[in-house]
């Protein structure tokens, strides 16, 4: 009878703990039950809720119209009517539906994970067929923003929001009518620019020694495979922390202590590695957005992968070199100060307008395909495939 009542009562078994390996492989195997929140926090989940997005949708991994379903053409609140406090709810300048704290903050995430719009022209793709990763982009910027706007999968506002994100215009200049993808585009690879015109200033000391070791050249983007002499990751933070004191490119507080250089945004960091590299290759500016060259996008994605492997291990602000190489700033020894926060300036929306159903489902494109850095080539959205690796 003892045994009995024992196995009766028994607690069932709790699972693995939240945020470990197990648990992340096992929700990556459910990706329909992952929520918002947790792929906002592991990069894993993430990338298995959109692949699972993509998946559902159309031929281009497009949210399908239900029955009735029409794109929102208004602002998505008229009065603050949510009791939570830091719920935005003032509209964005370009895309009145959505609220612009919470576009500024899944804009700030898709820029660290080095997701931005491309679309590449057949004639310039090795298979000859047109590619983008447009499906990929929205999808992600869908799930960040219902995050932080505390929005489930099962809600309708997040129903709209898709629909918005992915078949919603906004006016642009002139006049003219442009797709959510176009103002994401712009605001992801704002600020990419300011780290190209400056990398011979920031990092002579790597080019210099570069050119006394020619044969360190193809560890550039090797995608972090092997090892490198000490002074070769040494010359690569100095130029960093060189930018770091620019304040026009990572700003006025990215070098005042140790604690606060490790929390400048690590896209900052990746571009200005790449923008080096691509100096000391004598590259040009890059092809246009709906343009892109193929080359310079899987070389981009190959030197993010090194550099996110090599270089941003060690830019964490402590002392992993001789002081020959990389001496601290003396700052770095004292308490780290409070930061000042900056006054919010108000912004005014824009009216907004729609395409119809038929409009919006009448493209035709390739199947989405993903370029996967550690396997160097396309990979297909397949039930079989286990997907793009995530940046961690």
């Amino acid at each position: 009878m003892l045994r009995l009542a024992q196995t009766v009562f028994e607690m069932p078994h709790a699972g693995n703990t939240v945020g470990s390996v197990d648990w992340v492989a096992e929700n990556v195997r459910k990706p329909q039950n992952i929520t918002y929140s947790d792929a906002a926090k592991y990069p894993q989940l993430l990338s298995s809720l959109v692949r699972y997005l993509i998946k559902r949708g159309d031929k281009r991994g497009f949210p399908r119209f239900r029955p009735g379903e029409e794109v929102p053409e208004h602002q998505a609140y008229l009065h603050k009517t949510s009791k939570r406090p830091k719920v935005c709810h003032k509209p964005h300048k370009q895309l009145p539906f959505l609220c612009v704290s919470s576009v500024n903050k899944a804009i700030r995430d898709l820029k660290n994970l080095g997701l931005y719009p491309v679309r590449v022209q057949a004639e310039n793709m090795p298979n000859n067929k047109n590619w983008d990763n447009f499906a990929r982009v929205l999808h992600t910027f869908y799930v960040l923003y219902c995050n932080y706007q505390g929005l489930v999968s099962t809600s309708a506002r997040a129903r709209q929001v898709h629909l918005y994100v992915f078949y919603a215009n906004f006016d642009g200049p002139r006049g003219r009518k442009w797709p959510v993808i176009r103002a994401i585009h712009r605001m992801v690879t704002n600020g990419r620019h300011r780290f190209a015109a400056t990398s011979t200033k920031h990092f002579w000391e790597f080019f210099k020694f570069l050119d006394t070791n020619p044969h360190l050249l193809d560890k550039l983007n090797d995608k972090g495979v092997g090892g490198v002499p000490a002074a070769y990751t040494a010359f690569v933070e100095n130029g960093m922390r060189s930018h770091g004191d620019d304040l026009h490119a990572m700003g006025t507080n990215a070098m005042r202590s140790g604690e606060d250089w490790k929390n400048v945004p690590r896209w900052m960091k990746r571009e200005a590695y790449i923008a080096a590299v691509r100096t000391k290759w004598g590259r040009g500016n890059y092809w246009q957005w709906d343009h892109f060259s193929w080359q310079d996008y899987i070389e981009r994605e190959d030197l993010a992968l090194t550099f996110y492997k090599r270089h941003l291990p060690l830019s964490d602000g402590k002392q992993h070199w001789d002081e020959r190489l990389v001496r601290n700033p003396l700052s770095w020894g004292t308490t780290t100060p409070k930061k000042t926060t900056k006054k919010k300036r108000s912004r005014t929306s824009r009216s907004l307008s729609a395409p119809s159903k038929a409009e919006a489902s009448s493209a035709s494109s390739p199947d989405v395909m993903i370029y996967d850095p550690e396997l160097g080539k396309l990979v297909p959205v397949s039930d079989e495939d286990e997907g793009w690796v995530s940046e961690a």
